[in-house]
């Protein structure tokens, strides 16, 4: 949520307004998902406990910024980012420049996102709730998030094209150009992230005659083990230490819908053919932590249901070894590049 606080501002929501909308897809604080859940549900704020899901370790690498500090950077990562950098001869005005490198030029430079440097050394975006008045510098940062639609030569042409752009501007901007090798490079390494494999580790409870978990049962068990209802109507286990969002996520699937819904499970509307618990090994923090804290939940929801278990690697059936060589595999991959599992370059680029 941070982030949007940064570029759509701070104003405070009540829990049944939405704090973000576009389409059909709402962002909405966890209060609301937390009243809900107990509206349809009385009582599920104080299920008592079957286990403790223990937190990872913290790595002050991982933790996620104070987004509330002001004068924190907010600049592209040099891993996962192409960047070209602009430097004025003079303090500039940023609305005008937004002004000069928007209104369809963007997508002729292949959509950017800009920066600026303040006269005070700060790295922030250029347009945000709470965007500078003024800047020395211009960032122009190409993410390979979207790798498969760049490449190092069409990323130093664009960069090449906001050179010329800039030209004869008050701000009498210098640019530096993008070294080819250095890019290539860039794109060498992030194209080994964005392939790396594999990604997931998951646990499927199922019953081997195809009976159906009872809905209510697995509510209640799944809160006892410390998963909580919420994002896109499943389970997780929130990140108490701020290294990321959630570190085990959890789906309840009834053949029709997918996801679950308080009120359909309190009704009796609502059982489940599968239950999945899973976790992504480049994107979670200390996952060979949070692996096992996944053994020990999926152990005890078995233990409860006396369901049977399967698991993955991916798509591929694995065993309890294999699911743990392949997470050891995932962290010492990343190691050989520098790179965290949960880090902000890898999350960015996958």
């Amino acid at each position: 949520m941070s982030w949007i606080k940064k570029l759509f501002g701070k104003k405070n929501k009540t829990p049944d307004q939405p704090l973000f909308s576009a389409d059909d897809l709402e962002l909405r604080p966890s209060s609301y998902s937390d009243a809900r859940a107990e509206e349809a549900i009385p009582g599920t704020s104080e299920i008592p406990p079957l286990m403790e899901l223990h937190a990872p370790p913290v790595d002050p690498d991982l933790v996620i910024p104070d987004f509330e500090d002001e004068t924190r950077d907010y600049g592209p990562d040099p891993f996962a980012e192409v960047t070209a950098r602009f430097t004025a001869a003079q303090a500039f005005d940023v609305k005008a420049l937004q002004e000069h490198l928007y209104g369809g030029f963007e997508k002729t430079v292949l959509t950017p996102q800009y920066y600026v440097v303040t006269p005070e050394g700060q790295t922030t975006f250029m347009i945000s709730s709470d965007a500078p008045a003024k800047g020395v510098e211009l960032l122009a940062s190409w993410s390979f998030y979207k790798i498969d639609e760049l490449s190092p030569k069409s990323v130093i042409a664009a960069a090449s094209k906001l050179a010329k752009h800039l030209e004869g501007r008050p701000e009498n901007f210098s640019a530096v150009p993008l070294d080819q090798k250095s890019v290539e490079a860039q794109f060498d390494n992030a194209s080994k992230v964005a392939a790396m494999a594999p990604e997931r580790v998951e646990f499927v409870a199922y019953y081997d005659n195809g009976d159906f978990f009872n809905g209510l049962s697995v509510w209640k068990i799944l809160h006892a083990i410390g998963f909580r209802w919420g994002d896109m109507d499943c389970f997780q286990w929130a990140d108490p230490t701020g290294m990321t969002d959630y570190l085990i996520w959890v789906e309840a699937d009834d053949t029709q819908l997918g996801y679950v819904l308080p009120e359909e499970v309190a009704a009796g509307n609502q059982n489940f053919q599968t239950v999945s618990f899973s976790l992504n090994l480049l994107r979670t923090p200390q996952p060979e932590h949070v692996l096992e804290e996944l053994f020990a939940a999926v152990s005890c929801f078995q233990e409860q249901t006396n369901c049977a278990v399967a698991g993955y690697v991916d798509t591929d059936p694995a065993s309890n070894d294999q699911v743990v060589e392949a997470t050891k595999g995932t962290v010492t991959k990343l190691a050989a590049m520098g790179l965290k599992p949960g880090s902000s370059a890898v999350c960015q680029i996958r």
